[in-house]
């Protein structure tokens, strides 16, 4: 999944103090309502034309209002402490004198669209980066949009787990959805054999009740909402009439409604 790559300038405002030290420290992206990142996203972290260093999101930004022992250090480093703005935990790699660069733009927080920043950005993450883990990401998410309680959560995390270990392939670790897909696909043909290659002898249930093919399509769905606009995602959650029942089997895509 390509990441939305974005520029972080550590000033807020012309001749304001500089705030790169503070949210290295506390790694910490900012960012404002209108211009919001997404889990994954690269920051180009500059002060001035100088890019000091690249920071990856962890998770989804939160308004800094929602956290009062910010409001100290943003007042004295005259960051706007309001609602329309937030920050989000991130990985930081500081550049080396070696791959420190220029990239002329005066604006604080934008999208980076230049070519060549890009592939420089990507170059550097790609190498001292590794590879972003969604498990809590994605627990985060399932428990938000779970309507049946804790046990499908833990169920579906531990599925995952399952399929990764037979497998051998980290699937937290995965986001490509054509690549989910084939598995799902996969699963679903393969999953409630006992003699088949998704045969698990310490937990046989999670393939015959067809749980790895249900929360690979989870997952998946997961994935696919990280790279939606954060308007198409709102629209997106299910707009349901509380007493509302869903049933049906886990994996099939039928889902039958009973209006209490």
């Amino acid at each position: 999944m390509a990441s939305n790559i974005w520029k972080l300038g550590c000033n807020w405002g012309s001749g304001k103090p500089s705030f790169y030290e503070y949210i290295k420290q506390k790694n910490i992206v900012i960012g404002v309502e209108d211009k919001k990142y997404k889990i994954g996203d690269l920051i180009v972290v500059a002060e001035g034309h100088q890019v000091k260093a690249i920071a990856r999101v962890k998770e989804n930004p939160k308004s800094v209002t929602s956290n009062i022992t910010l409001q100290s250090d943003f007042e004295n480093l005259e960051i706007e402490y309001d609602t329309w703005v937030n920050y989000a935990n991130a990985d930081f790699y500081e550049l080396n004198s070696n791959e420190k660069f220029t990239y002329q733009l005066q604006q604080g927080i934008c999208k980076v669209n230049n070519f060549e920043i890009r592939k420089k950005v990507l170059d550097i993450s790609s190498v001292n980066f590794r590879k972003l883990n969604y498990k809590e990401q994605y627990t985060i998410w399932l428990n938000s949009t779970n309507k049946e309680g804790s046990k499908k959560v833990g169920s579906y995390i531990r599925a995952i787990e399952i399929i990764s270990e037979i497998t051998k392939k980290e699937i937290f670790e995965e986001d490509n959805v054509a690549t989910l897909t084939t598995l799902y696909q996969d699963l679903l043909s393969e999953q409630e054999k006992t003699d088949g290659k998704y045969y698990y002898a310490q937990a046989p249930s999670y393939g015959v009740s067809r749980f790895y093919s249900a929360s690979t399509k989870s997952y998946s769905e997961f994935i696919k909402q990280l790279s939606q606009p954060q308007s198409e995602v709102e629209n997106t959650q299910p707009n349901m009439t509380l007493n509302q029942i869903l049933f049906g089997p886990p994996g099939t895509g039928n889902v039958n409604y009973m209006i209490m």
